[in-house]
């Protein structure tokens, strides 16, 4: 699907989660922040993607108008900050999924 998940959906997860965490609720307002959160979070992933990808391509001549895995992989090892402290864990992940 092209469309971040809806609100039932992640207050669904994050009830999940705070569960395990031992926690009785979550409030709507934090499911509303976790969203529009994702969004942002998405919009500067792509913009680092981006910046890779576009000087790669136009030194090939690549007119492509997609990302591909391996300009997010080069946008996350020369942006670390936008997978979190985690990088080599998170960027271990995100390579063993798109190798599945």
């Amino acid at each position: 699907s092209l469309e971040l998940p809806d609100f039932a959906s992640v207050r669904s997860r994050m009830y999940k989660i705070a569960g395990e965490a031992g926690l009785m609720a979550v409030a709507d307002e934090s499911v509303l922040l976790t969203l529009h959160a994702l969004e942002y979070h998405l919009k500067q992933l792509i913009g680092a993607c981006l910046k890779v990808a576009r000087p790669q391509r136009r030194r090939y001549q690549k007119k492509e108008d997609t990302i591909s895995c391996r300009d997010l992989i080069r946008a996350l090892e020369r942006a670390p900050c936008v997978l979190g402290e985690d990088l080599p864990v998170n960027l271990e992940r995100i390579i063993l999924n798109i190798t599945q």
